[in-house]
């Protein structure tokens, strides 16, 4: 498998990430960006599966999509180009159990899951058009790819479009052996990609931003172990002076990219927890990106 266009992460919820343990946010931003951080489990898992299974197959992935089809907006998980077959994968990182009847998927309680259906109908009509101009004779398939091994989905057909952690082998493994996938219409999607209208920055206040050094990993308080080092009490990272100035720094140019940097602005954003000596010493080094103005 060639991965020909990457998942991006937006700005919005990398900022959370980096600041979410240090700064208020409000009810709305947390939920919003939590259901984000969820469904982008989903499909970092998805993609973790699908690259193992096709790793010896020529086919080409795209991931994050966003086309204008007919003027309609359409958001592409991922989609696989075989030689004569498009699969369009819509991921769902979903926790509740359901049930599947006659093409429709329902609650446990009965009630019909209508949002679902009328987005995988409107995936199937555009994307099926948008290839079909382009090519009459590609075959597009659209199929639900719910990931959480822990949810229920009762009423599948192993060998249905439903794809889940218990079939997505069997479903897909006929494809492996497809011959060269058409590279032309990979091109051809890519060109049509849009910028992500929804990815505007979070409007961050810098005083109310708790100032120090946060672990590269999970974003908790770093705690000084020695005159070099610095560790992470809540997942036990250990780092050095160079790296916890490094990261600091690049989260800073991240949130305020249009902001100079220097040693007292460093100095206040990490609360003094590195030394102004220290911190001098380390912004002097031209090779590391992160520190330069």
């Amino acid at each position: 498998m060639i991965i020909y266009h990457s998942r991006t992460l937006i700005h919005q919820y990398l900022s959370y990430e980096m600041l979410k343990y240090r700064y208020p946010f409000g009810v709305e931003t947390i939920d919003r960006q939590e259901r984000m951080k969820k469904g982008y489990s989903g499909e970092s898992l998805a993609d973790h599966w699908l690259t193992d299974l096709f790793t010896s197959s020529s086919c080409l992935y795209l991931c994050d999509l966003r086309l204008n089809i007919d003027f309609e907006q359409l958001q592409i998980d991922s989609l696989i180009i075989f030689d004569q077959t498009v699969i369009v994968l819509e991921i769902k990182n979903y926790s509740m159990d359901l049930i599947y009847q006659n093409g429709h998927f329902y609650r446990q309680s009965g009630e019909i899951l209508t949002s679902l259906h009328t987005q995988l109908g409107k995936i199937r009509r555009l994307m099926s058009k948008l290839i079909a101009d382009y090519d009459s004779t590609i075959e597009v398939k659209v199929m639900p790819f719910f990931v959480n091994s822990k949810q229920q989905i009762s009423g599948l057909l192993l060998d249905g479009d439903v794809l889940v952690p218990g079939n997505y082998q069997h479903v897909l493994a006929p494809y492996i052996a497809s011959r060269a996938p058409r590279d032309d219409l990979a091109r051809y999607l890519v060109s049509l990609n849009q910028a992500n209208d929804f990815d505007r920055k979070l409007e961050i206040d810098y005083d109310s931003v708790s100032k120090g050094i946060y672990c590269e990993r999970c974003h908790q308080p770093l705690i000084k172990k020695s005159q070099r080092q610095y560790g992470c009490s809540a997942c036990g990272q250990v780092y050095n002076a160079h790296q916890v100035v490094s990261h600091q720094l690049k989260v800073y140019r991240y949130i305020w990219a249009d902001r100079p940097v220097t040693t007292k602005t460093a100095y206040e954003w990490m609360d003094g927890k590195v030394c102004w000596r220290t911190l001098q010493r380390i912004l002097a080094n031209k090779t590391d990106e992160s520190l330069i103005p």
